[in-house]
């Protein structure tokens, strides 16, 4: 894939539907021969997850460290229950990540700016 093409989930079909994603780790390389195991850890570890509702606040912009492309972030509002769940979700795909010997990105802590 090239720096033109769009991401297979990201293409214009997506962006008709006004689809949003969340990340819940930076994107990396995984050995060819981790790939199925470590998708078999994260569906288990996401399926008990179910849907939920999030408070934004603001917007921030992000550039990638190749500045190839840039990103647009709404941050979550730090307490609410929905932030609480996508904690989790971050706490588990880093589980999954050490599990199969990759670098977590996310840090899983609170925010807490009295706002």
């Amino acid at each position: 894939m090239g720096p033109a093409d769009p991401a297979p989930d990201c293409g214009a079909g997506a962006a008709k539907r006004h689809e949003l994603h969340m990340s819940l780790s930076r994107t990396l390389p995984v050995a060819f021969h981790l790939k199925d195991s470590l998708l078999a850890e994260l569906r288990t570890a996401l399926a008990p997850v179910q849907s939920f509702s999030l408070q934004l606040r603001g917007t921030r912009v992000f550039t990638n460290d190749e500045r190839t492309r840039t990103f647009v972030s709404v941050p979550l509002l730090a307490g609410s229950p929905g932030a609480k769940v996508v904690l989790r979700m971050i706490g588990r795909v880093n589980t999954a990540f050490l599990m199969h010997g990759l670098q977590v990105y996310y840090q899983v802590y609170y925010q807490v700016d009295g706002s």
